[in-house]
């Protein structure tokens, strides 16, 4: 489990930054009886300390939204000069998983030009 590596797409919605989960990772890693918030661990740069991300919401286990919203995820997706993308290419955020509610970032794809 911890080798593999899913890739998550930044998402914004106004002034909400986030990441946006594929519905068969949140199938596989994500239990709505269990998980109320998940671990977010940075294992990249600019480190930051772990966050929790409220996962217990409507939004989150619908199939359309399905997105982590974190003031923290905005702020490292800013530090690395990922905040602003071009439509339709958001940066994919590589993620680990390490455990029941716990995801490593391990770095992140960018798909701006140049």
């Amino acid at each position: 489990m911890k080798d593999e590596v899913l890739k998550w797409s930044a998402c914004a919605m106004g002034a909400s930054v986030g990441l946006k989960v594929r519905l068969e990772d949140r199938a596989r890693y994500f239990d709505r009886a269990r998980d109320r918030t998940v671990i977010l661990k940075f294992d990249c740069e600019p480190s930051r300390a772990d966050i929790e991300v409220n996962c217990d919401k409507a939004s989150f286990w619908n199939d359309n939204c399905h997105e982590l919203i974190s003031m923290e995820l905005k702020r490292w997706l800013e530090d690395i000069g990922q905040l602003d993308w071009p439509k339709g290419k958001p940066p994919q955020v590589h993620i680990r998983p390490d455990g029941p509610g716990v995801f490593r970032i391990a770095g992140f794809t960018s798909q701006k030009p140049g």
